[in-house]
């Protein structure tokens, strides 16, 4: 037998398994299209339209890519970021979020946990650590400069009880984009 006529056999064998192989790429631009995203943010309490108190971190979880999100509250403006679907307060008051794995029940008893480095320089965009949600995994890049809203009072659970109507206007320190579907036990996040 010619090595022409196997050449076929083979590589359409050989094929799949390479490209199984093959890293994904998982930088912001691809990862952006993913669904779910998380936002490591430091934020300030909100009250009457004015920014009060001291900073507190918060976890900001939006179920579409914020290009992609429309709920807003009805007096939005462009200087404000798009409200998150779901958010609790990590630390308040704010405490950092790298070299410091955080570990808590948010919503419907999930487990979120965080593993952000520390790095000397922070270039939006840099991949910085990875968090949980649940079943999902997420990759993190810095940010700095993404505005978003948070809102607790329609949370189930509240990570605070003497914050019960906690709203926060924020910038994400990092950016957190899921890896894939999550498992059938957070599909009531879909």
């Amino acid at each position: 037998m010619r090595l022409s006529t196997l050449a076929p056999i083979l590589l359409t064998g050989i094929f799949p398994q390479i490209a199984l192989s093959l890293p994904v790429d998982q930088t912001p631009a691809v990862v952006l299209a993913k669904a779910h995203n998380i936002y490591l943010a430091t934020c300030r309490k909100r009250s009457d339209g004015e920014l009060t108190g001291k900073p507190f971190t918060a976890v900001a979880y939006f179920k579409n890519p914020i290009a992609n999100s429309t709920e807003d509250d009805s007096d939005r403006t462009k200087e404000r970021g798009p409200r998150a679907d779901k958010s609790a307060v990590v630390a308040d008051p704010a405490e950092s979020w790298e070299n410091t794995k955080y570990r808590l029940k948010v919503w419907r008893d999930k487990v979120f946990t965080t593993d952000i480095t520390s790095t000397s320089e922070k270039t939006k965009g840099q991949l910085s650590g990875s968090v949980k949600l649940g079943t999902e995994d997420y990759v993190c890049f810095t940010d700095g400069v993404t505005k978003v809203r948070i809102k607790n009072d329609d949370d189930e659970e509240k990570n605070l009880v003497d914050q019960a109507a906690l709203r926060g206007d924020c910038v994400a320190d990092y950016w957190c984009a899921g890896l894939g579907k999550p498992k059938d036990d957070d599909k009531d996040d879909e």
